[in-house]
């Protein structure tokens, strides 16, 4: 037992494992092997009243908050009191008696000497804390490719809207074409608006920048764009805009006088250059670091001063003359820390409550410690919900193991922004890799609207869009009537609503009942008084149990009497 302990349990003086939640409380948390542990205790005491005699240590039960496949996860959470430093450490109880884990070493006596306990400084702590952003909690994403939701008013479509997209196409999309349909998302219920980039550049995706100082002609005006944002605030919407400071494009001017004065540029230090002069060609690998060995996406150089000062001057732009509500950073795994350091100050000095989210497609602690990103696209929620539902690569069981496993990995404000998507513009639409199966289509919707986290929406999928991986995920979207899924939309409308209407859904703890190797997923959120039943059947047969029989399923208004095969149900028990 001794070494099954040694070899699982883990806890870091860091950001990651102590950090500092509202009102000086402070949350502990500590990782153990599966079912070790009967109980865990958290001992801890004032260090220098301790030394002085003048206090002794207290005890407090931990709470088992999560459980993946091989670990459980406890928190406790401590009022700091004004205390200067706390010496703490953690009682284990097994079936073989009492352990003691302090300053990274396990030990069969309580430890008396702060030497074998862990240290933390309430100053310290109080420093770094952030919270979850409220409006961002409680919001609805609905992003929008801006060259493929509407043509409006200065813009000029190009070509049939309803083709398929090729990698080069413009479909003529703008500004103005989102702004004359706020009130339709409005009455979807979304809340934050989502613009994959909108700088000057050459693309349709805009991912490559010509100028971060300009919006893209194509998409109208400076004035068209704070026209937006304004309506958009009105309805009660934020903005976030998509920034690409990984990578510019070939024809920035700073990589073009690069390009052509070579080591007697002044832009220089603002690229990854390995050596002169440049090998721009597209067929061949550059010399220079590049997006993906592309040689049309110059990637940036984040320690240069030069270029720092840059981004700045880009975010206090864009912010002031816009009034943008935060920004959704591109490849941001491959930018230093470091620099999103700076970045964070430079936002928030803008608007305090603005948001960073970080496109990051694995685990993301490294960057959810309360200095660089408020949170990132859930790309694990993504890979989940499709190995469960659409592959069928893991059971109901595992699938709650892997949103667990984050439950217990991340900060707790972090984890509550999490964007939950189930498609995007970088990969094949949900309708589609389900064989356009809508009744998993909104199993997916269920999980996304239920489970901790932002609902994100990519456009489109609320009317039933289709569409294979890029550049086919990139249709124009579909408002003619006819061709609308207007039973499709009615389900999004609805589940959205019982979102906002329940805290439920937004706050609770989720409570799985789900049983190994089964395909049915059963979890309970409970937040105060208020609980609420999830039942997906993902299996081939239809499925009851006493619980659910003769309730109202709040999606349909009717009496259960069984969940059929990829059916589901949504019930209100308090």
């Amino acid at each position: 037992m001794k070494q099954q302990l040694a070899q699982s349990v883990l806890h870091m003086m860091n950001q990651e494992f102590c950090y500092a939640l509202e009102e000086d409380y402070i949350k502990i948390k500590l990782r153990v092997g599966k079912s070790l542990c009967s109980k865990v205790r958290l001992a801890f005491v004032d260090k220098y009243k301790y030394l002085h005699q003048r206090a002794t240590i207290e005890e407090m039960d931990m709470e088992l908050v999560a459980q993946d496949e091989a670990f459980d996860y406890y928190e406790g959470i401590i009022e700091n009191q004004k205390r200067l430093v706390i010496n703490y450490y953690f009682i284990l109880e097994t079936k073989q008696g009492e352990f003691y884990y302090g300053a990274d070493r396990l030990m069969e006596q309580a430890p008396f000497d702060i030497r074998f306990m862990y240290f933390l400084s309430g100053n310290v702590l109080r420093s770094q804390r952030f919270s979850p952003i409220s409006w961002a909690t409680e919001g609805i994403v609905y992003q929008i490719f801006p060259d493929r939701f509407d043509c409006g008013e200065g813009g000029t479509q190009k070509g049939d809207w309803s083709r398929k997209p090729s990698p080069m196409d413009h479909f003529g999309g703008n500004i103005n074409g989102i702004t004359k349909h706020l009130d339709y998302l409005q009455e979807l219920g979304v809340t934050i608006l989502y613009l994959t980039p909108i700088f000057e550049s050459t693309s349709n995706h805009k991912y490559n920048t010509k100028d971060y100082m300009k919006l893209d002609p194509s998409f109208g005006t400076m004035e068209d764009v704070k026209n937006f944002v304004q309506q958009a605030h009105e309805k009660g919407m934020k903005v976030i805009f998509d920034g690409v400071f990984n990578h510019s494009g070939d024809d920035f001017a700073p990589f073009c006088d690069v390009v052509k004065k070579g080591e007697a540029s002044e832009y220089k230090d603002w690229f990854q250059i390995h050596s002169f002069p440049l090998e721009t060609d597209w067929r061949k690998e550059p010399n220079y670091g590049s997006f993906s060995y592309f040689a049309g996406m110059p990637q940036l150089n984040p320690d240069s001063k030069e270029l720092r000062d840059y981004v700045k001057q880009v975010i206090d732009y864009w912010m002031q003359e816009t009034d943008i509500d935060g920004w959704r950073l591109d490849v941001a795994d491959e930018v230093t820390h470091g620099f999103w350091k700076e970045f964070r100050k430079w936002v928030k000095a803008n608007k305090k409550d603005a948001i960073i989210i970080g496109e990051v497609w694995y685990d993301s602690r490294e960057w959810l410690k309360g200095d660089e990103f408020d949170t990132v696209m859930n790309y694990d929620f993504y890979y989940a919900v499709k190995d469960f539902l659409v592959l069928k690569e893991i059971d109901a069981k595992e699938f709650i193991n892997q949103l667990e496993r984050l439950r217990g990995m991340y900060h707790k404000s972090a984890y509550e922004m999490l964007w939950n998507l189930i498609d995007s513009h970088d990969c094949a639409r949900f309708l589609t890799d389900v064989g356009e199966n809508k009744n998993i289509l909104k199993q997916a919707v269920l999980l996304q609207m239920t489970m901790t986290g932002t609902p994100m929406i990519y456009y489109g999928d609320e009317v039933g869009m289709i569409g294979g991986p890029d550049p086919d995920c990139r249709r124009g979207m579909v408002w003619e009537d006819e061709k609308q899924d207007k039973e499709l939309l009615e389900f999004y409308k609805k589940i959205i609503q019982i979102r906002k209407a329940h805290p439920s859904l937004v706050k609770g703890e989720l409570l799985s009942k789900t049983e190994e190797k089964s395909n049915v997923l059963i979890f309970e959120k409970k937040w105060k008084e208020e609980k609420m039943l999830v039942v997906i059947n993902a299996s081939k047969e239809s499925y009851t149990n006493s619980e659910i029989t003769g309730k109202v399923d709040m999606l349909t208004g009717k009496r259960i009497e069984q969940v059929e095969a990829n059916g589901m149900c949504l019930i209100q028990k308090s």
